[in-house]
Formats: C-alpha cells, structure tokens, sequence
C-alpha cells in the first residue's frame, strides 16, 4: 500500500496516520465476501488477546 501525502490535506494525513500506525498492526487480514469484494483489516494487540481460539496466520505447511 502506498499513499502519497502530497495528494492529502493535513486532517487526511492525521487520520492516515492514526489508522495505519497506531497501534502498530501485527498483521494484515485480507478476507474475501460471498460477492467477491476484498477486506483488507489490521490484526493489532488488542484484537488478539480477545480471540479465544488459536490461530495461525501464514503460509500452510
């Protein structure tokens, strides 16, 4: 993901920032709806130590 701050005004720079960099992502969690549109969603600290069921993230073995 790029994103060009030239083309943002500072309130679009703000909530880029915060969105993307606090709190820092563990991961990124591409899913994909029934109707075929992607979801690309951050994975921080907080969302896993709710989930109660173990999960691997990567590449099958």
């Amino acid at each position: 993901m790029q994103i060009d701050f030239n083309d943002l005004s500072p309130s679009q720079r703000y909530f880029q920032m915060i969105q993307t960099l606090v709190p820092r992502p563990i991961a990124w969690v591409l899913s994909e709806h029934e109707n075929g549109k992607l979801n690309l969603a951050r994975l921080g600290a907080n969302e896993y130590a709710a989930l109660s069921d173990v999960i691997r993230l990567g590449r099958p073995t």
